[in-house]
């Protein structure tokens, strides 16, 4: 809890690379490391429960030493600086915030526990495997949010609703041409990656396309959630939250007899489509904002291009050099056009001045 405190302070104060590397890259790295020496017998399961909290508290002041570092961790009391009008704010705001953060726990897990009272618990492992093999797709997203929501923030105070807009639409098509990029990796190399799990899991390779989807629609429409949450129709995002739980339910009770696992997915796709689609009418009916442009389209049909290509390369041996192989090529059509056809400024942007540091 202190790290998250940390966490929402350093971007407030617009420190979103720090909070970056550490809760999308040093956390991460910590607990694969963890995963690894108890896989290999170096420490035994308490050690790691024990390891696996205590990297938390490190983060924490890993996080606390770079503010003090920045001079901006106060501690103490600022005599009324809380006004009533303030207090009363702030309360009304977060109880919103935390009626969605509940909202969200119970969609998180609401797929997983029908899965096991519909099909079986066995199921829910081949589910969960899956699934997680897709949430690669969100990294990107979650760190363009860390860096775009405090900048969403200050432009909402200011009202530079050209500003939102612009943000709107680069982070949607940034996080777009990641995420399908990573998407069509991955669906190229199903066959490998389930040749590497035990065959039992093979039936979580339709898991793995619908919720791969699911995963590029929240992408896809951009940053909406942090446009919204910091608008002055944050509540809609709390109603609609809970509504979507109904939906949820719902698909899965439709989806989960007919086709499994399978149709779990498919009920998270129709949610994640609910939501998203829910919010860009929102957005788009009070302020006229829209995440989309040609470029989408563009990005869509080069995705399709390079997968295409893809299952033209013949199936090798070897599974690791055939994953290498298949995964080089996808990269060798996608990149060089996204980057010809100039799909992201920001993209583009970056890699000039990577030029112009090695020419000099």
């Amino acid at each position: 809890m202190l790290f998250q405190v940390f966490r929402a302070y350093a971007r407030a104060l617009h420190f979103a690379v720090i909070d970056v590397i550490y809760r999308e890259i040093l956390v991460r790295v910590l607990t694969m490391s963890l995963i690894l020496l108890t896989y290999f017998g170096v420490i035994d399961f308490e050690q790691f429960m024990w390891l696996f909290v205590g990297q938390y508290g490190l983060t924490a002041i890993g996080m606390a030493a770079y503010l003090l570092a920045k001079k901006e961790l106060h501690l103490g009391w600022k005599s009324g600086f809380l006004t009533p009008e303030l207090k009363k704010d702030i309360i009304h705001y977060s109880g919103f915030t935390i009626l969605s953060g509940v909202g969200s726990v119970i969609l998180i897990n609401i797929d997983v526990l029908m899965i096991q009272q519909m099909v079986g618990l066995d199921q829910v492992a081949f589910y969960a495997v899956a699934f997680y093999i897709v949430a690669v797709i969100n990294i990107p997203r979650n760190a363009i949010g860390n860096i775009a929501v405090p900048i969403i923030s200050d432009a909402w105070k200011r009202n530079d609703m050209a500003e939102i807009q612009s943000l709107y639409e680069k982070t949607a098509i940034n996080q777009l041409l990641i995420g399908v990029l990573l998407f069509i990796g991955i669906w190229a190399n199903h066959e490998t990656l389930f040749h590497i799990l035990p065959e039992e899991y093979a039936d979580g390779k339709w898991v793995l396309f619908f919720v791969g989807i699911a995963r590029l629609i929240d992408v896809g429409f951009g940053i909406n959630g942090g446009i919204m949450t910091n608008s002055p129709y944050y509540r809609f995002d709390t109603y609609a939250g809970f509504a979507l739980i109904f939906v949820t339910i719902v698909a899965n009770l439709i989806f989960i007899p007919p086709y499994g696992i399978s149709g779990a997915a498919i009920a998270t796709g129709i949610s994640l489509f609910f939501m998203n689609f829910s919010r860009f009418i929102v957005l788009k009916w009070k302020y006229n904002l829209n995440p989309f442009s040609y470029r989408t389209l563009l990005v869509l049909i080069l995705a399709l291009a390079s997968y295409g290509i893809s299952t033209f390369v013949p199936q090798l041996e070897n599974v690791w050099l055939d994953l290498i192989v298949r995964s080089a090529v996808i990269c060798a059509v996608f990149i060089p056009l996204t980057i010809a056809l100039k799909l992201s400024v920001d993209g583009n942007k970056f890699l000039q001045e990577i030029v112009q540091k090695v020419r000099k």
